[in-house]
């Protein structure tokens, strides 16, 4: 589960890039579309977290993919019970 601190900080983080910056060439509808991946160390204990803020789209899954047993958890985040998400 991410701390309080570390929830706070991605929150920031994420929040910081304006979306309508991302693709300022091709308009407002193409940079609206963009999917912020969350990339940091996601696991199955702190997925649901990630999951719940506004600004995380998505998430880049990296070791946790080679235990089939952690990939599991993080695909089926919807599952965690709600006490998880912070």
């Amino acid at each position: 589960m991410l701390s309080a601190p570390q929830a706070e900080y991605t929150r920031e983080l994420l929040s910081a890039i304006p979306r309508p910056a991302h693709l300022p060439a091709h308009g407002a509808p193409v940079a609206e579309a963009v999917r912020i991946l969350y990339g940091g160390s996601v696991k199955s204990s702190n997925v649901a977290a990630l999951m719940a803020k506004p600004d995380v789209d998505g998430a880049l899954i990296g070791g946790a993919s080679l235990d089939p047993d952690e990939f599991v958890g993080i695909v089926r985040f919807r599952m965690h019970p709600p006490e998880l998400v912070s």
